[in-house]
């Protein structure tokens, strides 16, 4: 790959009020950073940004509930939140939040260009004359017209999925005071969708091959569906401000032109530099290839809005189903699932293999499931597979070859060529579906790069092979061991970074084919790559699926 390749890699933002559960963090997060990862160790310039969406009625609320400010409550669920990525090795270039002064001078100036794409117009707002405001989102509850359950939150129904018209919320309440509400017309700014329509699907036929087949679905389905305006103010206080309006810009506005202006606040710290203007700003960004992650909830917000937006359409977009835990949907209040929060102490082991479980059952193309079972035996997998061969290759090294790679050229030809040829093939092939963000793919490669080294190795014991030849023959592998420990590298860094340590290797970027390394000392501290879980954790993690 030419380093002179450039992406903005991007990872949907987390609401600041959600607690991120597995899915979530492999739904966005995770999979963005192994993907950034992957892209630097091959040469590429990337810009990794996310951050949370502050605003919103959730917010408001808790605030109200708390006697607290809206400012707070974001202060202290954001520590939460950067916590947890910070303990999942999450390296952001940048992780802004949409409170930002300078997200709102972009929002602004952004909506200032698209004039032409925004009229005002009146509609129906539920209005609660004891608290004297209009009820937008979480303000409003009720019951669904549809699966008669009680608990709506403004124009979305959890219990069933689905988006609610006003006229859908049967008996409605002020979240507030619980008064009922009267409709009254109401001013707002709306988005002209279905004049965009044309263009929104030319946009779709010239970017959407690089989209994962769930993303093109989702598109296409509302591109065949006649598109409506779409209101993008709500009658809040906390938000982005509508110049020249007593407003603030919905959320779903917002939150997507965050990327371009995280993108401004990393740029010009990094690059020392200023954007004189809106247009400048946004032509350095599409200078970048913008490759794009999220759970499907998100998809229509960065398929068709986004590119009605800012004309920004993602050359790259890897959406991913939905992870159950133990065949049931994460819920917080009913306690079911792990969420980031619970890792934070190690109690139910590190990181790195919480990274690789995560990826290993990444929902890429159907909803998949975290079983404690399939937790373990897939650990225990890795240990056998990648761990052993790492641990028998330096201490054979160490212990048989005074810690130093040195090849005497006995080991036969052919056969060393048959075992560079296959290390070189599994190598293009794990590069070839790493680039099109099948993850999951990548990590069965890599075991089977683990499985042909400990093959060949099996060989060398056998008793008819001299000492020369089976020095030889962990010399080579010892090269392989050095490859994997850039491979795995994304996945599991930490770990990567002990592997690299004993085998006394800067990391590396990752080239074409394997590179042989002849007069080489290895580290002096060899050990086991991985530590056995321990009791307490075993314990804990059976506790917590009960």
């Amino acid at each position: 790959m030419s380093s002179t390749r450039k992406k903005v890699i991007t990872a949907a933002l987390p609401y600041v009020n959600n607690s991120p559960h597995l899915g979530n963090i492999i739904g966005c997060v995770l999979s963005a950073d192994v993907y950034a990862r992957f892209c630097r160790k091959s040469g590429e310039k990337v810009v990794f940004v996310s951050g949370t969406d502050d605003y919103g009625t959730a917010t408001e609320i808790r605030a109200r509930k708390d006697n607290t400010t809206c400012e707070e409550v974001v202060k202290c669920n954001r520590q939460i939140m950067t916590d947890v990525f910070d303990w999942f090795c999450i390296e952001f270039d940048y992780f802004g939040q949409t409170s930002n002064a300078v997200h709102s001078k972009v929002v602004q100036d952004v909506f200032h260009k698209i004039g032409d794409r925004i009229e005002e117009d009146v509609m129906q707002q539920y209005y609660c004359s004891r608290c004297e405001m209009f009820l937008a989102d979480r303000y409003l509850t009720g019951t669904c017209s549809k699966c008669k359950c009680y608990g709506v939150q403004g124009d979305q129904c959890d219990a069933c999925g689905i988006l609610l018209k006003t006229e859908d919320i049967i008996d409605p309440e002020c979240a507030i005071c619980g008064e009922r509400p009267q409709l009254r017309d109401t001013r707002h700014l709306f988005i002209k969708l279905n004049e965009l329509a044309g263009d929104l699907r030319l946009k779709y036929e010239k970017n959407s091959p690089g989209w994962s087949k769930n993303a093109r679905e989702i598109a296409l389905q509302w591109l065949e569906k006649d598109l409506h305006k779409r209101c993008i103010t709500r009658d809040l206080k906390w938000g982005v401000p509508v110049p020249g309006m007593n407003k603030v810009f919905y959320v779903w506005f917002d939150a997507v032109i965050g990327y371009l202006s995280f993108f401004k606040i990393h740029v010009e710290r990094s690059e020392n530099k200023e954007f004189e203007s809106l247009k400048e700003l946004e032509d350095e960004f599409r200078s970048y290839e913008l490759v794009q992650f999220m759970g499907k909830d998100n998809a229509p917000f960065h398929t068709i809005i986004l590119p009605a937006i800012l004309d920004l359409v993602a050359n790259k977009m890897s959406v991913t189903e939905y992870l159950m835990f133990e065949n049931k949907k994460f819920s917080k209040s009913k306690q079911i699932g792990i969420f980031g929060s619970d890792l934070l102490h190690n109690e139910y082991g590190v990181c790195d293999l919480w990274r690789y479980y995560l990826v290993k059952i990444r929902p890429e193309s159907k909803d998949s499931n975290f079983s404690l079972t399939d937790f373990l035996n897939s650990i225990a997998d890795l240990q056998n597979n990648f761990g052993n061969l790492c641990n028998r290759v330096l201490k054979f090294i160490k212990n048989g070859m005074d810690g130093r790679v040195h090849f005497k050229g006995v080991l036969n030809s052919s056969t060393r060529q048959e075992f560079v040829k296959k290390i070189n093939d599994l190598l293009s092939e794990y590069k070839d579906v790493m680039c099109h963000i099948k993850m999951k793919k990548g990590l069965t490669v890599l075991s089977e790069m683990c499985m042909v080294c400990n093959n060949f190795l099996q060989k060398a014991f056998d008793h008819k092979v001299e000492k020369e030849a089976k020095n030889d023959s962990f010399a080579l592998v010892f090269s392989v061991i050095a490859l994997l420990a850039d491979l795995f590298e994304p996945f599991i860094p930490n770990i990567c970074a002990d592997l690299h340590q004993m085998c006394a290797i800067e990391p590396r970027t990752i080239g074409d084919e394997l590179q042989i390394l002849d007069e080489h000392s290895i580290g002096e501290n060899v050990r086991p790559l991985f530590v056995p879980l321990s009791e307490e954790i075993l314990e804990n993690l059976k506790n917590k699926i009960k």
